[in-house]
C-alpha cells in the first residue's frame, strides 16, 4: 500500500460587496490581478434567494449544508454552472460541491489546467446572507479582462440564477521605496506581540489570527489603501542560514513566500548564546521539521486590520511549547515589528467515565516489518456494532482513538477518517513518531479496515495493540485491534564484508523511459510504471537482495562518496531527485520527481511533485540508480529518463532491420516497414505533400530514448556518435539526414556530411533512427560508412521478419522493450 498525504488550507476572504435584486441575482465584483488565492465577496438576500426558490431560508439553508457535507457520490445537485444539461455543470473541481476552479469560457476545469478563477459559496440565516466568492489563479489575468459566470441555484423545480461578473482592474501605480532588508539599520516606529494559544494538533487546520494596526500607516509614511494593495511587497521576516549543521538566525529580512502568498513556514533556530534550540522561529521551507505557519495575510484598509492563518506541523509541538516569530512591514528604513508568540496548551481530556460500553470485540492480524507501508486487512462487523449503538446510519457515529493524555480524541490523520498511532496506540500524524494506521475504504464504509505500518519502524516478532472507540450518543462499542509482527527471516550465511564504492561496477544496464503528465491536483503516484527483470538482475549482480543507490551531487573531496543509500521517498527504498539528476530531499522547490524500488516484485514506481514549476509538456528528466550487491561492488544501472507529455502515447516497436547509409542519396524499400505500421490498410497513399499515411521521423537521443516524432521530410542534424545534435547552430552536426518519399513503398533517404566532418573507415556512425505512425515504430539499425565501404558490401540482409520472441516463461512478446535474456528461434539471446 502506498500513501500519499496533500495538505489543504483554507482561503481567506479578504473584501466585501453586496448587492440584491428581486428575481434574477447579478453582481459585478472589481480586483487587482492577484499573485495570491485571496478571494472577494458578493453577497444576497438569503430570504430573497429563498422565495425565489419557493422556500424558507432555514430550510434551504438545511438542504444546502445537508447537501454539501454528505458523504460518498450524491445523486441530487443544486448548483450548476451555465446550464443544468452543459458539459460539467457539476464537475466541482473547487474542493466542494457547487464550487468551480473556471477558465475564461467559463466552462469547469480542474486546477492549473487552463483555470483562472474560482467560486466558493455559503450561506448564513442569522446574518441573512447568500454569499457567492470570487478569486483568481495567482499571476493568470491581467488589467483590462472581465470573465463573466453563470450559476444556478435549483430547488423544487424552480431555480434562482446568480450572473457573475469580474472586472480585473489596475492596481494604482505607487511609489514604493526601496526597503531595508537587515534587522540592524531599520527604524522601528512600532510594535506589538500577539499571543496564540492552540491545542496541540494532528493536522494542517488554522485560525484566523488579527492584528488591530490603527495608526500604522502614518507612522510609516503610506496609507492604509496602499498597504493593502501592496502587502506581499511590503511583508518581510526572519531567515536563518545552516552552519555546522545547526540553523543560526541572520540580520537579513525576507518576503519570499513558503506557503500560501504571503505567508511562510517556521522552524526554530539555534540560540548561539544559551547554546541551545531556542524557541524563537524563523522562515522556513515546508518540512517535517517546522513548528507552524502563518499563511494568506491580507489587510482591511478600513478597519486596519491585518489577518493570516496560523496553524502547526501536525504533530511537532507539545503542550507547554512556546514558538516566537517576528514579522515587519517594512516602507523604506521603516518599519513596525509585529512578534507572534504561539502557546501550545494541554487540551482537555475527554474520557470514556461519561459513556455506556455496549459492546466489544477483538480483531487480529500479522504481517511482517517492512520498508514500506504495507500490513493487512480486517473486517468489521458494522452492523452488529450500529445495533449495539442503536443507530441507523454509519455517519451518526463518532470514531475515537486514545490521546497521548490517557483520554479519547477524534482521530482523522489517515485516509477517509483513519488514523495514524504510535507504537503505543495513541494518536499522532504521519511521521517518524507514528508506527500503525488503520484506514477504511472509504469514509462512509468502515467493514474492511486497511491497517498498515511506518517504514522500517516496527520491532520483528512484537505485539501490537490500540483500540477504537466507535461512540453515538451516550454510549460505545470498543475494538481491540491486535497486531503480530513476523520474527526476522534467516539472513542466511554472512556474506563477508562490504566493499567501498571505489570497487562498484556495472555489469549492465536497463534503460527506463517514462512518460508523465503534469499533475496539479495534489496526487503524487505517476500512473506508468516499470517492471523490470528480476531474476535478471540478480542473476548479473549475484544476490536477489541488492541495495538501492543514486547518484550525489559531486564533491571536490576525492574520497567522498559517489552514491547514497539514504532513502528520502517512500516507501523505502527509494529517492526525490533534483533537476539535475541527485538525491535531494523531498521539497515544493527542489525536488520535482522521485521514484521507489519494489525489489521483491521487480518494480519501480514514479512520483512528481504536484504543480512543480518545471514540470510542464517537453520537460525532461534524466537519473541513474543502481541496484548493487554490496559485497561484491556488482551493479546494475537503471539509466532513467522521465519525460513530461501532455498525453501518454505508449509506443510499440513492431518490428527492425539493418541497413548500411553513406553521404548522398539512397532508395530505401520500406515495404516492411509499410507493412508492419498497418499504412497497407489505410486508403490513402504515402504521398510526399503528406497525405494520410506519412510516417514520422524518431532519432536517438544521447541517453538512448528515441526523440518525439519529428517531420521526416525536414529531417535533423546528428553527431558523430549518431545521436540528434542540439548544439546550438548545430555545431556539433557531423552529419544531415532526412528523407523524401517516393511513392508507398520506397522512400530516399539523403545524407549531407557537415562541419568539415568526412566519412572514412575509421569515422563510420553507426545509429538507429525509426518510422513512427500513431503507436508503432518500427527501428532502422542503421551504419553511416564511406563510399568504399558502401559499394564492397555486396549485399546488407534485413531483419525484415524477425523470428517470434518469448520470455524466460513462455509467453510471446512483441517487442524486447527491455534489456533481459529472450528465446528467439529456440534459442537463448541476451537483449
Amino acid at each position: 500500500m502506498k500513501k500519499f498525504f496533500t495538505r489543504f488550507m483554507a482561503l481567506v476572504c479578504c473584501f466585501a460587496v453586496s448587492l440584491t435584486a428581486s428575481a434574477q441575482f447579478s453582481a459585478t465584483i472589481e480586483m487587482y490581478p492577484m499573485s495570491s488565492y485571496a478571494t472577494k465577496a458578493t453577497s444576497f438576500s438569503l430570504t430573497e434567494v429563498a422565495t425565489t426558490l419557493g422556500t424558507e431560508p432555514a430550510v434551504l439553508v438545511e438542504t444546502l449544508d445537508a447537501w454539501v457535507n454528505a458523504e460518498g457520490e450524491v445523486e441530487t445537485n443544486y448548483i450548476f454552472l451555465g446550464s443544468k444539461d452543459a458539459e460539467g455543470a457539476t464537475n466541482y473541481t473547487q474542493g466542494g460541491r457547487g464550487q468551480f476552479w473556471m477558465d475564461k469560457d467559463p466552462k469547469a476545469v480542474t486546477w492549473g489546467q487552463g483555470s483562472c478563477w474560482y467560486n466558493m459559496n455559503s450561506w448564513d440565516v442569522e446574518a441573512d446572507t447568500y454569499t457567492i466568492e470570487i478569486g483568481q489563479f495567482p499571476d493568470t489575468l491581467v488589467a483590462g479582462e472581465e470573465l463573466k459566470a453563470h450559476f444556478i441555484l435549483a430547488l423544487n423545480e424552480k431555480e434562482a440564477t446568480f450572473d457573475i461578473t469580474l472586472k480585473v482592474v489596475e492596481k494604482p501605480a505607487v511609489e514604493i521605496p526601496t526597503p531595508v532588508t537587515t534587522i540592524s539599520q531599520l527604524n522601528i516606529v512600532g510594535s506589538q506581540t500577539v499571543e496564540v494559544e492552540q491545542y496541540p494538533r494532528t493536522s494542517y487546520a488554522s485560525d484566523a489570527v488579527e492584528v488591530d494596526l490603527t495608526g500604522i500607516a502614518e507612522k510609516l509614511g503610506t496609507t492604509d489603501e496602499v498597504i493593502a494593495d501592496y502587502l506581499a511587497d511590503l511583508l518581510y521576516t526572519t531567515t536563518f542560514v545552516t552552519e555546522n549543521e545547526l540553523p543560526i538566525k541572520t540580520d537579513s529580512l525576507s518576503n519570499e513566500a513558503s506557503a500560501t502568498a504571503p505567508g511562510w513556514w517556521f522552524a526554530q533556530i539555534y540560540d548561539t548564546t544559551e547554546e541551545i534550540i531556542a524557541d524563537e522561529v524563523a522562515r522556513s521551507g515546508y518540512g517535517s521539521g517546522c513548528s507552524f505557519f502563518i499563511e494568506s495575510y491580507s489587510y482591511d484598509a478600513e478597519t486596519a486590520t491585518l489577518s493570516g492563518n496560523l496553524g502547526q506541523y501536525p504533530g511537532n509541538l507539545n503542550a507547554e511549547d512556546v514558538r516566537i516569530a517576528n514579522v515587519y512591514i517594512i516602507w523604506g528604513d521603516k518599519a513596525y515589528q509585529i512578534t507572534y508568540k504561539l502557546t501550545i496548551v494541554a487540551k482537555e481530556e475527554q474520557g470514556l467515565d461519561d459513556y455506556t460500553k455496549v459492546g466489544e470485540a477483538e480483531l487480529s492480524l500479522e504481517f511482517e516489518v517492512a520498508d514500506s507501508y504495507d500490513g493487512g486487512e480486517i473486517t468489521l462487523d458494522v452492523e452488529a456494532i450500529m445495533a449495539a449503538l442503536g443507530v441507523e446510519a454509519w455517519k451518526d457515529i463518532t470514531v475515537m482513538v486514545k490521546d497521548a493524555n490517557g483520554g479519547v480524541t477524534v482521530g482523522g490523520t489517515a485516509n477517509n477518517g483513519g488514523s495514524w498511532l504510535t507504537a503505543e496506540g495513541t494518536l499522532t500524524s504521519w511521521g517518524s513518531n507514528s508506527a500503525l494506521f488503520f484506514e477504511p475504504n472509504s469514509s462512509s464504509d468502515w467493514s474492511v479496515l486497511n491497517v498498515g505500518q511506518y517504514p522500517n519502524t516496527l520491532d520483528y516478532d512484537t505485539e501490537y495493540s490500540f483500540p477504537i472507540y466507535f461512540i453515538a450518543g451516550e454510549n460505545y462499542y470498543e475494538v481491540t485491534v491486535k497486531v503480530k509482527t513476523l520474527p526476522e527471516q534467516d539472513p542466511g550465511p554472512d556474506p563477508g564484508e562490504k566493499v567501498a564504492q571505489s570497487e562498484y561496477h556495472s555489469v549492465g544496464e536497463i534503460a527506463v523511459k517514462i512518460q508523465a503528465v503534469p499533475n496539479n491536483q495534489g496526487v503524487y503516484e505517476i500512473p506508468m510504471h516499470f517492471t523490470y527483470n528480476g531474476e535478471y538482475v540478480a542473476e548479473l549482480v549475484g544476490t536477489d537482495k541488492p541495495t538501492l543507490f543514486t547518484d550525489v551531487e559531486p564533491s571536490e573531496d576525492p574520497e567522498a562518496d559517489k552514491y547514497t543509500n539514504g532513502y528520502t521517498c517512500t516507501p523505502y527504498p527509494g529517492f526525490w531527485m533534483s533537476r539535475d539528476g541527485y538525491v535531494t530531499s523531498w521539497s515544493s522547490a527542489n525536488s520535482p520527481w522521485g521514484a521507489t524500488f519494489d525489489i521483491a516484485d521487480a518494480e519501480i514506481t514514479f512520483y512528481q511533485y504536484p504543480s512543480f514549476s518545471d514540470n510542464i509538456p517537453g520537460k525532461t528528466y534524466n537519473a541513474n540508480m543502481y541496484l548493487v550487491n554490496e559485497y561484491t561492488g556488482a551493479m546494475v544501472t537503471f539509466k532513467i529518463n522521465l519525460r513530461f507529455v501532455s498525453d501518454i502515447v505508449a509506443v510499440e516497436e513492431v518490428g527492425s532491420e539493418d541497413i548500411l547509409l553513406t553521404k548522398g542519396s539512397a532508395t530505401l524499400d520500406i515495404t516492411a516497414a509499410i507493412d508492419s505500421l498497418g499504412l497497407k490498410e489505410l486508403e490513402e497513399p504515402l504521398d510526399a505533400d503528406g497525405l494520410l499515411g506519412v510516417p514520422s521521423l524518431v532519432l536517438l537521443n544521447e541517453d538512448g530514448t528515441y526523440t518525439e516524432p519529428i517531420d521526416a521530410t525536414s529531417g535533423a542534424y546528428l553527431t558523430d556518435k549518431g545521436y540528434i545534435d542540439f548544439s546550438e547552430n548545430n555545431a556539433d552536426g557531423a552529419l544531415y539526414f532526412y528523407l523524401d518519399f517516393n511513392d508507398a513503398t520506397s522512400v530516399k533517404a539523403v545524407v549531407e556530411e557537415q562541419n568539415s566532418f568526412q566519412l572514412t573507415p575509421e569515422t563510420a556512425i553507426s545509429t538507429k533512427f525509426g518510422l513512427q505512425y500513431g503507436e508503432k515504430l518500427y527501428v532502422f539499425n542503421t551504419k553511416f560508412v564511406d563510399p568504399e565501404t558502401y559499394v564492397g558490401v555486396s549485399s546488407v540482409k534485413a531483419q525484415t521478419a524477425p523470428a517470434a520472441t518469448f520470455d524466460l516463461t513462455g509467453r510471446r512478446v512483441k517487442s524486447a522493450a527491455q534489456r533481459g535474456i529472450y528465446i528467439q528461434a529456440g534459442k537463448k539471446v541476451l537483449r
